[in-house]
C-alpha cells in the first residue's frame, strides 16, 4: 500500500505513513486519507492583513496623485510655454517650431495626468472598501492589468501595486477567510 499524500511505501494495517504522518483509511482495499483541515484565521489576524492592503493601497493613492498633479503643472507649463515662445515668432521660424514643440508636449503630457489623477479615485475606493469587500480588493490586488498600466503611467505607484499582487497570492488562505466572515455577515445582516 502507498500513502497517497507522499507516495512512500506503508505497511497494509497502518492507520498514518511512516514517512509524513498522513492518517491512512482503508475501504475496500482502496487507500485515501484526510485532508489537512484548512487553518482558522482570527479576527486579528484578517485585519493584519486587510490593514496592510489598505496601506499599500494609500500609498499607491499617494503616488497616483503626486504624479499627476506634476505632469498636469508640467503639462501647462509646456503648453504655456509654447504659446508663448509661438506668440514671440513674429520674426523669427526658429521660436514657431520652439512653441510648436513645446505645446505637443504639454498636449502628450496631458492625457498621462489624467490617467494618473483618474487612478486617484481608484485606488481610494479599494482603500475604502477593504474592509467590507475582500472580495473586490483581492481581485484587484491580484490584477495583472493594473501592474501594466502603472508600468506605462507611474512608475512609483507600480512599487506598492507589485507589493499587494503579491500579498495577494501569498495571503490567499488570509483573505478566503476574510471573505468567508464578510459574506456570512452580509448573510446574517441581509445586506
Amino acid at each position: 500500500m502507498f500513502c497517497s499524500k507522499c507516495s512512500a511505501q506503508i505497511p497494509d494495517n497502518s492507520k498514518f505513513c511512516g514517512v509524513c504522518g498522513a492518517p491512512i483509511q482503508t475501504t475496500y482495499g482502496q487507500t485515501s486519507y484526510t485532508p489537512p483541515v484548512a487553518k482558522e484565521y482570527t479576527l486579528a489576524e484578517e485585519k493584519e492583513s486587510l490593514d496592510n492592503f489598505a496601506r499599500f493601497f494609500k500609498y499607491e493613492r499617494l503616488a497616483w496623485k503626486i504624479e499627476g498633479i506634476v505632469i498636469l503643472v508640467l503639462s501647462c507649463l509646456f503648453a504655456g510655454l509654447g504659446f508663448i515662445f509661438f506668440m514671440a515668432a513674429t520674426a523669427e521660424e526658429f521660436f514657431a517650431s520652439v512653441g510648436a514643440i513645446y505645446m505637443l508636449y504639454g498636449l502628450l503630457f496631458l492625457p498621462v495626468a489624467i490617467v494618473n489623477l483618474k487612478m486617484v479615485s481608484r485606488a481610494e475606493h479599494y482603500m475604502n472598501i477593504v474592509y467590507t469587500d475582500a472580495a473586490a480588493v483581492e481581485e484587484r490586488a491580484g490584477n495583472v492589468g493594473m501592474i501594466v498600466l502603472a508600468a506605462f503611467f507611474n512608475s512609483i505607484a507600480l512599487i506598492f501595486i507589485i507589493i499587494n499582487f503579491v500579498r495577494s497570492k501569498t495571503e490567499k488562505d488570509v483573505l478566503k477567510s476574510a471573505k468567508n466572515r464578510q459574506e456570512e455577515f452580509r448573510r446574517n445582516n441581509n445586506m
